[in-house]
């Protein structure tokens, strides 16, 4: 197979393609050529948790031993075997799993914690982290992750595929909501808010918090940074519906008021500068049910 040229297996593979052939042969010499990923193939056999296939796919293309990444990513294909093992519940098939599939990885420090864990685990669900936001900073030099569960990654970026991790923030207590970049005295700064019900402010560069702001009585739920004239603040919206505005220091709330229906999730500031956006989600009553509906706020 390696002595074929790329030219003549990819027309190998449009004539099968072509001619209706099993796919099974196609994919097959997809993975065995090594010339053509098949994305859409790989993502439906990952949404159809084919682990077995989805690994096997892919080992025609990298190798658990290439590089730091295709061994992650081998890893976290056989967890999700594993995690999947547990919740059936498979306790036998688990075990079978943590010690011919996943024992591979503890040579590697960096996995060993995690493989420790995983070994102790009855219930998985409590280690599921889902992804609040992401977000890019003005100049695209960076980008951050704001974690279900009170971290806040920052990664900086470097051109073609070279991300690097540059901070990560210990930021709440629970979830960390939303996050947003900001510039006040001309620094770079990230602003989080969280279940914990403050929203702070952090150094980018350094990761060192700035300030604290308290007053909510509710998880603030968005922050939207914005300037006017030679004024920094931030708008931040909790889940009862109180709106409030903060400057960058440490004597409180300028603006305390509430948004129609007491209920918002997200804000934006509009291009020119002159209106906040939310989406906002009320219960109406008992048989209308949850509404969603978009608010304006205009500022002279």
């Amino acid at each position: 197979m390696m002595s074929l040229s790329k030219e003549l297996v990819f027309l190998i593979l449009q004539f099968l393609d072509g001619e209706k052939f099993k796919e099974t042969s196609l994919h097959r010499l997809e993975q065995e050529s090594g010339v053509f990923f098949n994305m859409k193939y790989f993502e439906d056999e990952v949404h159809n948790g084919n682990w077995d296939e989805v690994e096997k796919y892919l080992s025609g293309f990298t190798k658990m031993e290439d590089n730091s990444c295709s061994m992650k990513i081998f890893f976290e294909i056989r967890k999700q075997k594993y995690l999947e093992a547990l919740d059936k519940p498979d306790r036998s098939q688990a075990v079978d799993i943590l010690v011919k599939d996943l024992n591979f990885f503890a040579a590697f420090d960096e996995l060993l914690e995690e493989i420790a864990q995983l070994s102790k685990l009855e219930n998985f669900r409590i280690l599921v982290v889902s992804v609040n936001h992401v977000i890019w900073s003005p100049d695209g030099a960076l980008f951050g992750i704001a974690y279900s569960r009170h971290i806040v990654q920052i990664y900086s970026y470097h051109g073609g595929d070279d991300v690097r991790e540059h901070l990560e923030i210990d930021a709440h207590v629970g979830g960390v909501n939303d996050l947003a970049f900001s510039h006040p005295n001309e620094q770079l700064c990230v602003i989080t808010c969280g279940d914990d019900k403050t929203i702070k402010v952090w150094d980018a560069t350094t990761g060192a918090k700035q300030y604290t702001f308290e007053g909510h009585e509710a998880p603030v739920y968005s922050v939207c940074p914005h300037y006017k004239e030679n004024i920094q603040f931030i708008f931040s919206i909790a889940l009862d519906g109180k709106i409030k505005a903060w400057e960058y220091d440490n004597l409180g709330s300028r603006v305390d008021y509430d948004a129609p229906g007491r209920w918002c999730t997200t804000m934006a500031y509009g291009a020119d500068g002159t209106s906040l956006v939310y989406l906002a989600q009320s219960f109406l009553f008992p048989f209308a049910g949850w509404a969603n509906y978009i608010v304006i706020y205009f500022f002279s």
